[in-house]
């Protein structure tokens, strides 16, 4: 990588869920199309920009938003409710098992609705143990509404099942965001964001794409082709 395509850092919010994923590494996205970078780079950044330097911040809230309510701090409770409620999406072999091992009794997949429930139910007994006018029973309470209402605990789970990473972009290769351009690249913590490219797909029928990716340190090793989903392109 030369100093011109060092990649730009962006979206800082709730970096202790970033330092859970980052020590399993960064991974390197590089989504091709072949034709249409006049309207999906514009689409992509929505005219926002990095503060500080003026640089593309592309942020997969574009493809599918968090609900504001599921914004809350990472805490030891929340990333092992959350992780016990969502699926690491499929991906290649040696990723995958580098992300669970890491990972270890935090993640086991998604919990049978058996024990989910035992989960929410901790939450009631939690919180008969918390003064009712603290902080600890006010997110106690906020974790048991998200729950109710999105069946998610917090935007861990729920990013995980609909961008298929827990965090947004973690950096872009602001070169790549120009137009007209037949590749951009990027970078997310630990997973590609499968589910959300998914969603640009369905965006935009009539685009092929494509993302090759890969941990920053193996290189770009592995490969997915989008396909838009039923009733587009059919």
């Amino acid at each position: 990588m030369t100093a011109a395509e060092t990649p730009k850092t962006c979206h800082g919010d709730y970096r202790d869920v970033a330092s859970l994923f980052r020590a399993i590494g960064r991974i390197r996205n590089r989504l091709m199309f072949r034709t249409n970078s006049h309207t999906i780079i514009p689409f992509l950044l929505g005219g926002k920009k990095d503060g500080d330097r003026g640089e593309p911040c592309f942020s997969l809230q574009t493809l599918a938003r968090t609900p504001q309510q599921l914004m809350v701090p990472a805490t030891p409770l929340i990333v092992e409710l959350s992780l016990g409620n969502a699926t690491i999406p499929i991906l290649d072999d040696n990723l995958r098992q580098e992300v669970v091992a890491f990972l270890g009794s935090h993640y086991q997949g998604r919990l049978p609705a058996p024990q989910l429930e035992q989960a929410v139910a901790r939450l009631d007994q939690l919180l008969d143990l918390a003064s009712p006018a603290s902080e600890e029973a006010t997110l106690l309470r906020h974790l048991q509404q998200n729950y109710r209402q999105f069946g998610y605990f917090s935007h861990i789970d729920w990013r995980l099942d609909h961008w298929g990473c827990a965090e947004d972009i973690d950096a872009v290769v602001a070169e790549t965001f120009t137009v007209p351009t037949p590749v951009i690249e990027f970078f997310t913590l630990a997973t590609p964001p499968i589910l959300a490219l998914q969603l640009l797909a369905n965006t935009f029928p009539s685009v092929h794409f494509t993302l090759q990716y890969g941990l920053e340190r193996d290189g770009l090793s592995h490969e997915v082709r989008f396909h838009p989903f039923p009733p587009f392109g059919y």
